[in-house]
């Protein structure tokens, strides 16, 4: 059985007989959004504009797209979006915990998923964190994308030039090209942020900083990026049975559980190669100081030996 089908078998051993309050947390998580989005509808109603969604699709020209309404639309949803982010991220980092702890076989209260608000430090940090990934991937996103927003600039710029065949031919191989390179950086790319799978993961124990957290999780994930795509990967079924709603309740506690007992592996794997690399270091200092040791007495043995008198033929 491989890791991921180990993983996934174990996931479903710890939520047996928990599958209630993995509901429940995902219902209430679920009904936050809502909540927000219901707000959200009811002010844009109230003040007598559209949502800004609705604003963007409906706006036909520049000068009503820069309109009032539109700028009012913004601000509130700007708001909701800022109100959503400050909730549900400690939210979030309590309901880690709360897999974590079953993983353990310790079965929290629903009401230990609050526990991201319980400590303004906690608090701070979870958002700090969220704002620092955010930043952080934003950056490498921007990095692997450029060489295909380089040819589709070259494309579109030979397409405003017009200058016949050529020009058409320069443009289409460009917008090709870009496509293609789109497709397969953005793969790239998320392989390459599975550096970052595990840092929400060593903030739990609530003593490593943002960063050390980050730094662990690109220690750790090293020499296995492929397998944490490949784990994403497994659950991409289930990600198109959510399309349908109800599967949501089952595939996101699922998820969850298997992501938790993947860190753990990883943490744990990374913890025992560190204890290793250690080992052989105090090994080798250990050597080092012994063969020290003995050179150092070798040396006062030659210098506390006296030395041999010679003959001397007057003496006798």
């Amino acid at each position: 059985m491989n890791l991921c089908r180990q993983i996934k078998h174990n996931s479903k051993k710890c939520l047996y007989n928990n599958w209630g309050k993995a509901i429940s947390i995902t219902l209430l998580f679920i009904a936050i959004f809502l909540f927000f989005s219901i707000v959200e509808t009811i002010l844009c109603k109230f003040i007598g504009v559209n949502e800004y969604y609705e604003s963007i699709n409906t706006v036909g020209q520049l000068k009503e797209l820069l309109g009032q309404s539109t700028y009012l639309s913004a601000i509130i949803t700007l708001i909701m979006a800022t109100g959503l982010f400050i909730i549900t991220t400690p939210l979030s980092f309590g309901i880690l915990g709360w897999y974590y702890q079953l993983s353990e076989g310790n079965a929290d209260d629903i009401l230990s998923i609050f526990n991201g608000f319980s400590n303004i430090k906690i608090f701070l940090r979870t958002i700090w964190m969220s704002i620092n990934l955010c930043i952080r991937k934003l950056f490498w996103y921007i990095i692997f994308i450029l060489p295909s927003i380089t040819l589709l600039s070259i494309g579109s710029y030979s397409l405003y030039l017009n200058n016949g065949t050529s020009s058409i031919f320069i443009s289409t191989v460009c917008f090709m090209l870009s496509a293609i390179l789109f497709i397969v950086f953005f793969v790239l790319y998320i392989i390459f942020s599975g550096r970052y799978f595990l840092s929400w993961y060593y903030l739990l124990d609530g003593k490593t900083s943002v960063f050390k957290s980050i730094k662990n999780s690109v220690r750790a994930t090293r020499g296995f990026k492929d397998v944490i795509f490949m784990y994403q990967i497994s659950f991409i079924g289930w990600y198109v049975l959510c399309f349908f709603v109800l599967p949501i309740l089952y595939v996101i506690p699922y998820y969850q559980m298997s992501s938790m007992l993947m860190a753990r592996f990883l943490m744990e794997h990374d913890q025992r190669r560190n204890q290793i690399v250690v080992f052989k270091k105090e090994e080798e200092k250990n050597n080092n100081n012994i063969e020290e040791t003995q050179n150092n007495e070798n040396k006062e043995e030659y210098t506390t030996e006296e030395p041999t008198r010679p003959f001397n033929s007057e003496n006798h």
